[in-house]
């Protein structure tokens, strides 16, 4: 095939698409900044070629043959293929894409990310299909390396190098619990009352405290775990069913399911830093259309 390609004069297509466009040989000279003898030169090699005479001079312009009928549609294509590998990868139609995405999700983000995401794809790319599988932020980089995933959501605090990462959003921690709990009815939640109730707490990766014991620790306190749940839906319907529980989730979640849930919802009582959430991915996609895509719907829900 290479030997082939040796002998052809890629240029000689692009003249052979502006002629099917013109129909006039003048008016392709002209759009191709060429001479009218170095474009009729061009559809002589073409003829050769091709074996075949490829357009008939009549009076309302040049006529393609059959044979050149039959060659457009793949010399189109052909044409966008080539223009599309020069600018970085194949095109990328949202519309008509039936392209599959794997998604890694650390669990709140996907809380915060997913329903959105799915309900705006129904419009822009209503073809696609997306794969999640979830994460811990306790995961090492080689971990998420071997899952191969066109991108992670969450809040990793580190990278490897030949990772790219952007912010989406900032999440931060509220104090959750049934709308008939006593604490949840005050007008603000104290530091005392938050350590004398019975709590519902997250332990994303299996351990024993999470970050909200770190900083009460730091501080000389330590609060009552009653259960300590890996998924935030499962703590939501606790919370729901047992109206003697607080649990300290991300703002995110509860804004989306507190009423849902007869869940009341309270600022924090302690300091501590936002979580800040990111899109991150290998620099191996970072001019990919496909990708580009659909790391700018999920910037938009943001946005």
């Amino acid at each position: 095939m290479l030997q082939n390609l040796r002998k052809i004069d890629l240029n000689l297509l692009v003249v052979l698409q502006v002629l099917f466009e013109t129909r006039s040989v003048s008016v392709a000279a002209s759009q191709l900044n060429l001479t009218q003898s170095a474009v009729s030169h061009a559809l002589a090699r073409l003829r050769h070629m091709f074996d075949d005479a490829l357009f008939i001079r009549t009076p309302q312009g040049l006529l393609p043959t059959e044979k050149a009928e039959r060659l457009r549609k793949s010399l189109h294509d052909l044409l966008e293929d080539a223009s599309a590998l020069v600018r970085g990868g194949v095109g990328f139609d949202p519309l008509k894409s039936t392209r599959h995405f794997l998604v890694a999700v650390m669990a709140h983000s996907a809380y915060s990310v997913l329903p959105d995401l799915i309900v705006k794809l129904r419009n822009s790319a209503p073809d696609i299909t997306i794969t999640t599988i979830y994460v811990s932020p306790y995961e090492s980089m080689e971990e998420i390396e071997r899952l191969r995933a066109d991108m992670l959501i969450g809040g990793l605090p580190s990278l490897y190098k030949h990772y790219n990462q952007e912010a989406i959003y900032q999440d931060y921690a509220v104090v959750a619990g049934h709308k008939n709990n006593v604490l949840m009815r005050k007008k603000s939640l104290s530091l005392k009352d938050y350590l004398a109730a019975r709590h519902v707490t997250m332990s994303l990766g299996g351990e024993r405290q999470n970050f909200v014991d770190a900083i009460l620790e730091k501080h000389g306190h330590h609060r009552h775990t009653v259960v300590s749940l890996v998924d935030y839906t499962i703590a939501l319907e606790i919370l729901r069913d047992r109206p003697d529980l607080i649990g300290t989730l991300p703002k995110s979640i509860c804004d989306r399911y507190a009423k849902q849930y007869n869940l009341l919802v309270h600022k924090a009582p302690f300091e501590y830093r936002p979580m800040p959430i990111s899109i991150s991915w290998h620099r191996r996609f970072e001019n990919d259309a496909g990708h580009q895509f659909l790391r700018e719907e999920i910037k938009s829900l943001f946005h």
